[in-house]
């Protein structure tokens, strides 16, 4: 179980545009890749039935900090390979990235 703040949560969601059931621009395969790179199996047979957003509040509740944190440098990693941080949103992706 990663051991996070309800702040660090809520920035994580922030970033990661948890709004809605959705991350960032991610289909439901593509964020499926994107998970089983993080932990090594599909997210969605760990989790079935769930929004994006709900399988990685699932995530970070399950999981280890080695692991969120292996999750959040590969979101930011996806996030400026798609040009996805912005001025907008700069600052708190630096400072996610910072509690990394």
């Amino acid at each position: 179980m990663a051991n996070l703040s309800f702040i660090d949560k809520q920035l994580i969601e922030d970033v990661l545009g948890m709004g809605g059931g959705y991350v960032l621009d991610f289909s439901n395969r593509t964020f499926d890749e994107f998970m089983t790179e993080v932990i090594g199996e599909s997210i969605y047979t760990k989790y079935p039935y769930m929004s994006k957003a709900n399988l990685l509040r699932k995530f970070i509740a399950d999981y280890p900090d080695a692991y969120v944190g292996k999750m959040i440098v590969l979101a930011i990693k996806y996030m400026r390979s798609r040009n996805l941080v912005t001025p907008t949103n700069e600052a708190k992706v630096n400072e996610l990235l910072s509690f990394v």
